[in-house]
């Protein structure tokens, strides 16, 4: 799938950081986190804005390239690691959240290399809740860091479009990390990719029926305070499965899912499901690896 990325000025300076520069960078952010001493925070994030620029195509990632440089990748979650609370405490809103993602999908790329996991995530013993991580300085999980910081910090849905899953059936990981001053429109269209991505979400229109990843099941919930009375039919087609009653009144999650995909669907799509009730199925979720060599 063709990734829509903004283009941005900042960034393409960013990338023009030679090596050396970066390994600097790295010895800096070890020696913070080593000696306790509080070092400026990098908000552009740029250690882990050149590995995935260099490693990242398409939303497939390149495990064995991104291997040779797994120093960087441990520089980048110390220096989140070595973070002071109170230091973090002072951030923007914006600069928090965009630290949260950066740092969980750098977690997630790092549970990959360290298991040399070459077929699934899921082979991978532990992976949500004993892989432990320095996170502010303290231990942290994946699962610590999405329910106790993202989710429950943070009244902003579209997380679940950002959020790698190192899946086929999962969010794309963009090439480039989310940055604050960008996060908004970064946010934007990693729902509009992740909603247009056919391997993941699609209309039929022949049927009324509009196939959603398993997220929208999972996470559904943070979904309905913002999408959950979006103006649509109220009426659902008879044969609606799980949540969705067989026929009558929307759920507010059926709703949220709706609403959610006529923001970020294409003109014509959103005009559809504006205009036609729909029926609501999950998508059996692809775990396979979001890697380069997957077919």
């Amino acid at each position: 799938m063709e990734m829509s990325l903004m283009p941005s000025r900042s960034r393409v300076k960013r990338l023009t950081i030679n090596s050396t520069i970066l390994l600097v960078m790295i010895l800096v952010i070890s020696a913070g986190a080593q000696t306790g001493r509080s070092k400026p925070f990098d908000h552009y994030h740029v250690v882990l804005d050149a590995l995935l620029y260099r490693h990242v195509h398409n939303g497939r990632v390149d495990f064995e390239k991104l291997r040779i440089q797994g120093a960087e990748l441990d520089g980048y979650l110390r220096q989140a690691g070595g973070l002071d609370r109170s230091d973090y405490d002072s951030f923007t809103r914006d600069q928090k959240l965009a630290l949260l993602l950066n740092t969980y999908n750098a977690m997630v790329l790092k549970i990959i290399l360290r298991d040399q996991q070459e077929n699934s995530i899921l082979d991978v013993a532990g992976k949500w809740d004993e892989k432990r991580f320095l996170f502010l300085r303290k231990e942290c999980t994946l699962t610590q860091l999405r329910e106790e910081f993202l989710r429950k910090d943070f009244d902003e849905p579209r997380i679940h479009c950002a959020l790698t899953y190192a899946s086929i059936g999962g969010p794309a990981l963009i090439p480039e990390a989310y940055m604050y001053e960008l996060l908004d429109k970064q946010l934007s269209a990693a729902a509009e990719n992740f909603v247009r991505d056919s391997l993941t979400n699609h209309l039929d229109r022949e049927n009324s029926i509009l196939y959603v990843s398993k997220i929208f099941e999972w996470y559904g919930e943070d979904f309905i305070p913002k999408y959950g009375k979006t103006i649509g039919p109220s009426e659902i087609p008879s044969g609606a499965i799980s949540n969705v009653p067989s026929v009558g009144e929307a759920t507010p999650l059926h709703r949220a899912i709706v609403g959610f995909f006529s923001e970020y669907l294409d003109e014509s799509d959103a005009a559809y499901l504006q205009s036609h009730p729909v029926e609501v199925r999950f998508l059996e979720f692809d775990w396979r690896l979001d890697s380069i060599s997957t077919n």
